[in-house]
């Protein structure tokens, strides 16, 4: 007996590690001789940085640190910000880690809770969420054809995705830009926001070329007899290769950047004067690529001449579908009713959350954003004010199975109107990413076995005379009598495997 068996080897992504652990951040501060002393504490931030990420043997070890960010009114009325840099490094250990997987961390702020114990102390207590991700790329084989000993197999393509492979490539921006003649001299970073966006990608012979800009936005309290807020909005120019060992022009890949840690420190320039900004930036670009094949499968089998054991099994395949980048305007009134808001001085956006799902042909991706606002009420006091803003985006898709949606949404851009009465109006674009899959489950044939110890008897008549019924197929026939499809359809000069009336069937022997 000789039973040849064919198999296709298909390379998927298995996510072996998927967890968080905290990291508390605590601190107690006094505030330096140069600080005025403190008459109202508006907000405290804390600004995670990831400085680096290493996976040794069973260990990934996270290095970083987290940026305390108090904004509070003197005495004097004016704004006035400190911060301070807390380190950190933890881990996670598990044994399938050291099969060397692809590891993306990902560090997100839990809570923060600031008191002013006097009007020099600080005690801070707050919490980050430290998310370690490890996928490893395994192959996987499927049957897909097998020959020999009467071996006959039902087969049924299906669209895979196979992937190629991950990467992530660290990279930093520093550059020293000028505010401006028209802006006054620099006393006091307040406040920074910035993201990373891409532009345009090109693959070259293993390697992605990425160009897209960091977008900052920050805020100043100006070196004046006023001490005014001034806004800065600037960008820098990205521009880097990520390497990855068999992505070509027909991979579809799927490419994130994201803003590990930012820095910006002003600097005087040649006559003094705080006008120049010391910009560095850590950036981290992580790079998906997959491959469409279609892939033979067995979903049934019998041989005519033994009987023969066979194990099945539900693989589910995930392809990739459909990666697009939209933008989205939200509108919205913000109720600030008994605050009596004369002005807003500064508006920024930050914690996005994000949800995904599927209703009828359309895809919506909504949820909710952070709205901080600075204001002066009519009595010119200082007010830090934060409310919550929901969005809502819908595009069009043809949905035929079950399908997914990772999607990463980030703020552009924002303003503000104040509104008729207590309101205040806002717009806020948002920059959405997203990739599409479907996913399918398909039940296929894993083995075969022949019981060369139990061969199947002949069939006696060379024709047996079979009356069909609407809706049946040639397959289910040919495995009742033990012969092959070939010789019903050839007999019966049939060209498809269903049976669309009932007929009278001639079925060969074999």
């Amino acid at each position: 007996m000789d039973l040849k068996i064919t198999k296709e080897t298909v390379c998927v992504s298995e996510i072996i590690y998927d967890g968080s652990i905290e990291q508390a951040i605590d601190s107690d501060i006094t505030l330096p001789d140069y600080c005025p002393d403190i008459l109202r504490v508006l907000k405290c931030t804390i600004m995670p940085r990831i400085n680096s990420t290493q996976a040794t043997g069973d260990r990934i070890t996270v290095d970083g640190s987290a940026l305390l960010r108090v904004m509070y009114v003197a005495e004097s009325g004016r704004l006035h910000c400190y911060e301070q840099n807390i380190p950190f490094s933890n881990f996670v250990e598990n044994k399938e880690l050291e099969a060397n997987p692809f590891v993306k961390v990902k560090i997100k702020t839990e809570y923060i809770n600031c008191r002013a114990v006097s009007q020099r102390r600080l005690d801070i207590h707050g919490a980050l969420s430290i998310n370690f991700l490890a996928v490893l790329k395994r192959p996987r084989e499927l049957l897909s054809d097998a020959q020999g000993a009467g071996i006959q197999t039902k087969r049924k393509n299906v669209e895979v995705n196979n992937v190629v492979g991950s990467a992530n490539r660290a990279f930093s921006l520093a550059d020293v830009l000028e505010i401006g003649a028209s802006k006054p001299p620099i006393a006091q970073m307040v406040r920074t926001s910035a993201f990373a966006t891409t532009s345009e990608i090109k693959i070259i012979s293993n390697k992605v070329m990425i160009k897209g800009d960091l977008v900052i936005n920050a805020m100043y309290t100006a070196d004046t007899e006023q001490g005014t807020l001034e806004t800065i909005e600037t960008s820098l120019p990205i521009s880097q290769v990520v390497e990855l060992a068999g992505i070509t022009e027909e991979c579809m890949t799927d490419i994130r950047l994201d803003l590990t840690s930012i820095d910006i420190i002003p600097k005087p320039d040649s006559s003094g004067s705080m006008r120049l900004l010391d910009i560095t930036a850590r950036i981290d670009a992580t790079l998906n690529a997959t491959k469409a094949m279609t892939v033979p499968i067995i979903i049934d089998a019998y041989s005519t001449q033994y009987e023969i054991e066979t194990q099945s099994k539900t693989v589910e395949f995930k392809s990739l579908v459909e990666n697009f980048t939209e933008t989205n305007l939200c509108r919205d009134s913000i109720d600030v009713s008994g605050i009596g808001v004369k002005r807003v001085l500064d508006m920024w956006c930050t914690d996005v959350t994000t949800e995904s799902k599927f209703q009828s042909e359309e895809l919506i991706i909504d949820g909710a954003i952070t709205v901080c606002m600075l204001v002066e009420d009519a009595d010119s006091q200082i007010s830090y004010l934060e409310r919550q803003v929901n969005y809502e985006h819908k595009r069009s898709v043809m949905i035929t199975q079950k399908v997914e949606c990772d999607s990463f949404v980030s703020v552009c851009a924002s303003s503000f109107v104040i509104g008729a009465g207590d309101s205040i109006d806002v717009r806020i674009e948002t920059r959405i990413q997203s990739s599409i899959f479907s996913v399918s489950s398909k039940k296929m044939i894993d083995s075969i076995n022949i019981n060369e110890d139990k061969g199947k008897k002949k069939n006696k008549a060379a024709l047996t005379i079979y009356f069909s019924q609407q809706g049946e197929t040639v397959w289910e026939i040919a495995q009742r009598y033990n012969t092959t499809v070939e010789a019903i359809m050839l007999e019966n000069s049939l060209t498809e495997d269903k049976i669309l009336e009932n007929a009278m069937l001639l079925i060969p022997a074999i």
